[in-house]
């Protein structure tokens, strides 16, 4: 049994989540799909690394397929790009050891969120972003992105559909930057409990619009009331930019920069 490592990189909005669902069409039932006719069989396997929800973007996703089909990797990318449909890509495919799991192997996942914050979006960046026109002092965000680091129980910022009894796991670092009118939220952690960072995003939210001080943030997290933090902010800002394999520390990915920067020109196509 052959273990391999693919790559992925799709657009949430084409899809209703990773996880394959009765009558939708998600990113695991369009590959399993796409596999079933490269292999001509039913008999493979196939895991992500993360399973991403509904509208939220993937530039990097990873996935464990377990075959016997002997089709050298570089073929297994050729083939699956010419039956994939629009938005979503194959980026490689790699042979891994018969062990290897891109789920529990996985070490940190950096997220990014993205807020168009002016009053008109091309439409040419608005399926990649929230745009809330409302001004929002980025300074401020940053600051209380200072109570996100470390290892604590985050149900505060867990959703109440989330019924796992721990809610306790690690962020390693969190920043808010500017690139122009582009709000640019990122995170990086061991894993993030369901809707947990759509919530940062709403609880900063109320920071940059001067209805919290950085602290009173902080304060509110403490309490573990998913009712005290802000709302969950929408799918379509939410990135998923890299997963980390290897042991911390991490550094943010570099195509976040740089997909960053390709928004903000969409922002000034408007102007």
């Amino acid at each position: 049994m052959r273990n391999i490592e693919l790559r992925l990189s799709y657009t949430g909005h084409c899809f209703y989540g990773w996880q394959i669902q009765p009558h939708c069409v998600t990113v695991q039932g369009v590959l399993k799909g796409m596999l079933a006719r490269l292999l001509e069989t039913d008999d493979f396997r196939i895991i992500g690394a993360s399973r991403t929800d509904t509208g939220v973007h993937a530039h990097d996703q990873h996935v464990s397929l377990t075959t016997t089909n002997p089709i050298p990797c570089d073929k297994i990318v050729y083939a699956l790009n010419r039956l994939a449909p629009r938005g979503v890509r194959v980026l490689s495919a790699t042979e891994r050891p018969p062990d290897f799991s891109v789920r529990h192997h996985a070490r940190g996942k950096h997220y990014a969120y993205f807020i168009n914050n002016f009053q008109g979006v091309s439409p040419f960046v608005e399926p990649f972003v929230w745009t809330d026109a409302r001004p929002l002092d980025a300074t401020a965000m940053d600051a209380a992105t200072r109570h996100f680091p470390g290892t604590r129980c985050f149900k505060a910022l867990q959703s109440q559909k989330d019924h796992r009894t721990n809610s306790t796991t690690t962020i390693h670092r969190a920043r808010v930057t500017c690139t122009g009118d582009l709000v640019c939220f990122e995170v990086i952690g061991r894993h993030f409990l369901y809707h947990m960072v759509r919530n940062m995003v709403g609880s900063l939210v109320q920071v940059g619009r001067g209805e919290w001080t950085p602290d009173e943030l902080g304060r509110r997290l403490e309490q573990g009331d998913r009712t005290l933090m802000g709302v969950t902010a929408p799918a379509a800002g939410l990135h998923l930019f890299k997963i980390y394999y290897g042991e911390p520390p991490f550094d943010y990915a570099p195509i976040s920069t740089r997909f960053a920067d390709f928004l903000a020109l969409g922002r000034d196509y408007l102007l």
